[in-house]
């Protein structure tokens, strides 16, 4: 366990929906894992007389949603080495519980997949890990519920692993606002942690959500020059005198809501703030010739859809399978918010639609190109 201090230690959402591709081995899974030298909390366990007979179960867990052995092999690399969430606690004693989790794309499925593994290491010489638990799961990240459903889950693991991050800082979203009292909102089921379960929200986005519960405290809390974005609760009758300040806000219906139902809408919101403030960080210019191909991964809520990093290989239906794509303007302003020098006519999808739903961005399509021709 001498190496513990060594550990990148991370929990960021926007990082973790980001799913990554798999990438072959260089020889056997133990062998790399040795090899790796990587930071991340279980590998600073990992040395050469290690028992690594707990990789075992990651592999068959993944067979499970329909990886054959070498990529599953691919996917435990990844997962171990490489992780997107990487969390750690001690216990008396010096016995550690480490959480590694990861979105994956999946090389046959227009899914991706989310693994996440959980383990014990007792101090020894080699310390002796042991898997409390392994999952893996198809998730559709075009499904806004879906995602939400992924960051409630790492509310629950920020409030189980309270180490403090080591390494890069994360990229933070823009901090916001809640506006109202929760216990005077007419929520039938508001629990008594709801301080903790709304402060929550901001912890998985290195980010202090403000409550202002009433008209002063917006104003001691300087609202309208911190916050960007925010959500106004029912019964909240002072908003009225702030004019339009709060125009943008996300109001919430103050019939038939639930204070788990407020959670889900809100997760949902800074999700859509996060897909926009990510993409808008990230323009750059379409080289000449160049094909993008795209997964959506969200509705902004501002009238533009939002789209992964992007990959220069298609769908499993091949390039060829790409054709114009008219109608969309969600997706083409979207697409205008990542590349600085998009074109309508550059916009393509997979003619599998609705059973696919990759998008591409063909440079080569665009009116300078032609007009070059």
């Amino acid at each position: 366990m001498g190496k513990k201090g060594r550990a990148r230690l991370r929990l960021d959402a926007v990082s973790y929906l980001e799913p990554v591709a798999l990438a072959p081995l260089d020889g056997e899974l133990s062998a790399c894992l040795v090899a790796a030298k990587s930071s991340s909390p279980i590998c600073c366990e990992v040395q050469a007389r290690s028992d690594l007979s707990f990789t075992e179960e990651i592999v068959s867990t993944l067979t499970e949603v329909d990886l054959d052995s070498l990529t599953a092999q691919q996917g435990a690399f990844q997962l171990l080495a490489n992780p997107s969430t990487a969390l750690r606690k001690v216990r008396k004693g010096g016995v550690a519980t480490m959480r590694q989790a990861l979105l994956v794309e999946h090389p046959t499925e227009e899914l991706c997949v989310r693994l996440s593994i959980s383990v014990e290491v007792e101090p020894g010489l080699p310390p002796k890990i042991t898997t409390t638990s392994c999952d893996a799961r198809l998730v559709a990240m075009s499904s806004e519920d879906e995602q939400a459903e992924l960051v409630a889950e790492l509310e629950e693991w920020s409030q189980e692993f309270t180490e403090p991050q080591v390494g890069p800082a994360p990229p933070q979203l823009s901090r916001w606002a809640i506006l109202g009292d929760p216990t005077q909102a007419g929520f039938t089921d508001l629990p008594d942690n709801w301080n903790t379960r709304l402060t929550k929200l901001g912890a998985v986005y290195g980010q202090d959500p403000i409550l202002a519960r009433s008209l002063s405290a917006f104003k001691q809390a300087h609202v309208e020059q911190l916050a960007k974005f925010g959500f106004i609760l029912p019964k909240v009758p002072w908003t009225k005198d702030l004019g339009g300040v709060v125009d943008d806000f996300l109001r919430v219906p103050s019939s038939d809501h639930s204070f788990e139902q407020l959670l889900i809408e809100m997760r949902t919101h800074i999700l859509q703030q996060a897909g926009e403030q990510a993409a808008s960080s990230r323009q750059r210019a379409l080289a000449p010739g160049e094909v993008v191909y795209h997964r959506k991964v969200g509705d902004s809520g501002g009238g533009k859809d939002t789209f992964d990093e992007g990959s220069p290989t298609p769908c499993s239906h091949g390039a060829s399978s790409f054709e114009s794509w008219t109608k969309a303007d969600k997706a083409a302003k979207g697409m205008r918010a990542r590349y600085s020098n998009f074109e309508d006519s550059m916009l393509l999808h997979c003619s599998k639609y609705p059973n696919c739903g990759m998008y591409a961005v063909d440079a080569s399509r665009g009116k300078a190109n032609r007009q070059a021709s």
